[in-house]
């Protein structure tokens, strides 16, 4: 008695019979099949094929969209940035170097503004450390139309926020080089020093960030064998890297 089976179209099927189970080719099925092959090492043998292709594919971000693309049916997910990116990658990658330009009250007590430059390098956020160094140039301070350069070194210590609208203060103390060229002689201060306060702004949210500074220095320069004390405020936009 012949017994005849209408079989679902497939690339291959699975036949299991009392000895065991053999997997036999839709192409096949009109020659000899194979011999059967006991059921535990068939198992074994297709579960170790299924773990070495488990994950052989990446299920990441582009494997989802990826099925997206053909399951029409189904609510797809937004991606968005993250809320706040980490801090920018600065000098050494270890912190922030930042280029500014600054506007401040004339040194010596003199009249008008001084413009300039600072460079600085702070460590990463929260709890800062580091250095800046500036140059001023303040333009007939005085009645005689001398002008002024001061050159500074300070070391900085504060902490800052690590949104992206990050608030700042910091304070430091450092050296100051201070030169007045008139046309009898030219005066200057290898020997002065100073005691700086800031607070501000710094944004991370640009492909550059900004950093603005509120200041005030306390400048101590020896003008005619006597020490002067002067509060000079500031305002500095600087970029940040």
């Amino acid at each position: 008695m012949a017994l005849a089976y209408a079989l679902p179209p497939r690339d291959r099927y699975r036949v299991r019979v009392e000895s065991g189970e053999f997997v036999v080719s839709a192409s096949g099925l009109g020659g000899p099949l194979p011999e059967p092959v006991p059921s535990e090492i068939a198992q074994r043998g297709e579960a170790e094929s299924l773990l070495r292709g488990l994950y052989a594919v990446p299920f990441d971000r582009s494997f989802y969209e990826g099925y997206m693309v053909s399951a029409s049916d189904l609510v797809p997910v937004e991606f968005h940035s993250a809320a706040a990116p980490p801090p920018p990658r600065g000098f050494l990658q270890t912190g922030t170097f930042t280029v500014g330009l600054s506007v401040a009250s004339a040194p010596l007590g003199g009249s008008g503004v001084a413009g300039g430059v600072g460079f600085a390098w702070r460590s990463a956020p929260p709890w800062t450390l580091g250095l800046r160094v500036a140059y001023t140039y303040a333009p007939s301070s005085f009645a005689d139309g001398s002008t002024v350069h001061q050159v500074s070194v300070t070391a900085l210590g504060g902490w800052s926020g690590q949104t992206r609208w990050a608030p700042f203060v910091e304070a430091g103390v450092g050296w100051l080089l201070t030169i007045v060229p008139r046309q009898s002689e030219t005066q200057s201060d290898p020997t002065g020093w100073l005691i700086r306060g800031a607070t501000g702004l710094q944004i991370r949210s640009l492909p550059v960030g900004l950093r603005l500074d509120l200041a005030v220095e306390l400048q101590s320069v020896r003008v005619d064998s006597s020490r002067k004390y002067n509060a000079i405020p500031s305002l500095e936009l600087a970029a940040a890297f």
